[in-house]
């Protein structure tokens, strides 16, 4: 099977396919996973990666090509059952194998809770496409209501693709790109700490369920239907349990989900 190669696009590419000549092979064929449509376009010269994905020289090759460079990132494939709008905020929700490589499968943001979320690039991308992820340390991306203000904390949203403030937080704002599109900087991290209450007594070594709360201080309020699992680390064998309804504070460490706080009996 043939690896992966690098190859300079001989000419501007604004359609579905080109071709370019392979070594030990006629021309092929390749398969554009950059996002189709109003926008997308590939320079003359860009360096590509190639891929073969049934190498079988009696055959059809399919190729495969994701450029680098300032208009690369993270390749994704979008499970959302929807187009997915340039900046939008997506989950990521598991793994799709695109022409024999492993990529981050997104989703639109839902009451399902994710840790990791990327944000789209430039280019809607059509459900069950592929595009590429913005992959710097600062990235524009789109906002709901409200003026993002430098430091603030801003994230998903179930149903909708853009970043809301006080949810668990993904988001933390570098400044605004565009206002009346609503896009700002901002920089992207994992939701590493939730507050939120007890959906159940939380005993000595088990776990309960947490609803998770969001709003501004003072205003907080649950957010319908987003759990998360909340594990004991910290109470003494033979503590009386933590009541239902009792408010927590839950932290990721070393992977796993851990009531940290809790409040008073």
């Amino acid at each position: 099977m043939d690896q992966v190669r690098r190859r300079q696009l001989p000419q501007s590419h604004g359609a579905k396919t080109i071709t370019q000549t392979a070594e030990h092979a006629t021309a092929r064929t390749l398969a554009c996973n950059v996002t189709e449509g109003a926008g997308s376009y590939v320079p003359e010269g860009t360096l590509l990666e190639v891929t073969c994905q049934q190498c079988g020289y009696s055959g059809v090759d399919q190729w495969w090509f994701s450029y680098g460079g300032t208009q690369g990132g993270i390749l994704f494939y979008n499970d959302s059952g929807e187009t997915a709008p340039a900046y939008g905020l997506m989950a990521v929700t598991g793994v799709e194998t695109v022409g024999g490589v492993a990529i981050p499968k997104v989703g639109k943001p839902s009451t399902t809770f994710y840790r990791r979320y990327l944000v789209n690039g430039a280019a809607d991308v059509a459900d069950e496409g592929t595009g590429f992820a913005q992959d710097s340390d600062v990235v524009k991306v789109l906002y709901d209501t409200g003026t993002p203000v430098v430091g603030e904390e801003w994230g998903p949203k179930a149903s909708q693709w853009t970043a809301t403030e006080n949810y668990p937080a993904t988001c933390l704002v570098a400044g605004i790109y565009d206002s009346g599109d609503k896009i700002m900087l901002a920089r992207l991290s994992t939701i590493d700490i939730i507050i939120g209450k007890l959906a159940g007594a939380l005993s000595y070594g088990s776990s309960a369920t947490v609803n998770v709360w969001g709003g501004a201080a003072g205003s907080e309020a649950v957010i319908s239907s987003l759990t998360v699992t909340g594990n004991d680390w910290l109470m003494k064998s033979g503590a009386d349990d933590i009541a239902s309804g009792k408010k927590v504070v839950v932290q990721w460490i070393n992977g796993q989900p851990y009531v940290t706080e809790a409040e008073c009996p």
